[in-house]
């Protein structure tokens, strides 16, 4: 079973209603003000640095990052991209 695969039924696991795959091209910057959702993301590829409520983090493959409900973060792929699974859990779900 290839990893992306092993990640997805970990999330699916972990009751997270919606899982996918992205992949993001190098430099490539995500910004979110804060979602409804809690987001599982693995980093199955590649690495990216994250900022979560203003805390710097840098992330390579195999590592998981964990962002609750409501909590602004900021994503940006790192020099060679990155390719994350992606799961969202709503609070009470």
């Amino acid at each position: 079973m290839e990893l992306s695969e092993r990640f997805i039924q970990k999330l699916e696991t972990l009751g997270c209603d919606v899982v996918e795959e992205r992949q993001y091209s190098a430099g490539i910057k995500l910004t979110s003000v804060g979602s409804d959702v809690d987001n599982i993301i693995y980093v199955s590829e590649g690495s990216l640095e994250i900022v979560i409520s203003g805390v710097l983090q840098t992330k390579g493959m195999l590592e998981q990052v964990i962002i609750p409900a409501g909590v602004p973060f900021s994503i940006t792929a790192g020099r060679t991209g990155c390719q994350l699974v992606w799961g969202e859990k709503y609070p009470n779900g």
